[in-house]
């Protein structure tokens, strides 16, 4: 769960925030999720909560899709005031297409003064 709260750090940066599909591979094809939608999100947001801070609002949902369940996971947009750092390994993350990458510098500025970066 370290992993995907990793990824919500990064989308926590971006202008539409984002969507997580658990039970779907990286190359879209549903497999289905292999967790109760209950349990995934106990799990889920104990990790978002002990690793991003401050902790944010997810929300989490299951589907039926073509038969299986996927869970989707429901990143807010950025609200143009709040720095969200994974304290796992102390960075502020964006998510730039399908990458996440560590804020440099410049980057972490604007977001404090309230501006995109991506």
């Amino acid at each position: 769960m370290d992993d995907m709260s990793e990824e919500i750090a990064a989308f926590l940066h971006t202008r539409n925030g984002g969507i997580i599909f658990y039970g779907v591979d990286d190359l879209g094809t549903v497999i289905g999720s292999d967790l109760k939608r209950q349990d995934f999100d106990q799990r889920i947001q104990n990790s978002v909560r002990n690793t991003i801070s401050p902790a944010p609002h997810i929300e989490v949902w299951d589907r039926n899709v073509m038969g299986s369940k996927v869970i989707l996971v429901t990143i807010p947009p950025w609200d143009r005031k709040s720095l969200y750092q994974y304290t796992k390994n102390g960075k502020y993350l964006i998510r730039k297409g399908t990458n996440k990458f560590a804020l440099r510098p410049d980057e972490l500025k604007k977001l404090s003064n309230g501006q995109y970066v991506v």
